[in-house]
């Protein structure tokens, strides 16, 4: 892993968008900590770093297909955010894949092309997907990129965010503090403090 610009993966093999992040990281010659969070498990202090630096809710990063959410009664809404956190620790699968964290911040990078947001250098094109999904042609552009210079292109980022049931940073700081309160470094987004998890 790059000590001057650390990639930490929390990945799951068996997920092609998961697989798809680890490979666009590496095409751009970074050597990322991969973290097999099925595995290793997570503590409650490593998810609310997580979920506060990438503006995510427990709802918002549960994983609903392919788990035992369902099963659980975790799909409803009147279910705490305590408790999908509790169903989190001990059912890893819950939470959904790949969370990324770098010197630029973190995310869910869902879909996987989210990841190149947070490097500082893109992978030489042309890049695909698994399903052969073009994200980086052959001048090094990425495909289908927003608009930056459009004055709306925030405004109607929130406005699908809002639509989709999702939080972005900012709008809710419940989990800030909550994980401020647990994790002092949580605004430095050190990549350090989203590795293996310590005993909850």
């Amino acid at each position: 892993m790059n000590e001057f610009f650390p990639v930490v993966i929390h990945h799951n093999p068996e997920c092609g968008t998961s697989r798809n992040v680890v490979e666009f990281v590496k095409a751009a010659a970074y050597e990322p900590k991969i973290i097999k969070y099925l595995e290793a498990g997570w503590s409650r202090r490593q998810l609310l770093s997580l979920f506060a630096a990438a503006g995510l809710t427990p709802r918002a990063a549960l994983r609903e297909t392919k788990s035992p959410a369902s099963e659980l009664g975790l799909l409803d809404i009147n279910v705490s955010d305590d408790a999908l956190l509790d169903a989190m620790l001990e059912h890893p699968v819950l939470v959904n894949r790949p969370l990324v964290a770098t010197p630029k911040g973190v995310k869910l990078c869902r879909p996987s092309e989210l990841v190149l947001d947070l490097l500082d250098r893109l992978p030489p094109g042309p890049i695909k997907k698994e399903d052969g999904e073009l994200i980086i042609d052959a001048d090094g552009r990425r495909v289908g990129e927003p608009n930056n210079s459009d004055p709306g292109a925030f405004q109607t980022e929130v406005v699908t965010a809002i639509t989709k049931g999702l939080s972005w940073p900012g709008n809710d700081d419940r989990y800030a503090h909550k994980a401020d309160d647990d994790a002092r470094d949580v605004p430095s987004i050190r990549a350090n403090s989203f590795d293996n998890p310590k005993p909850s």
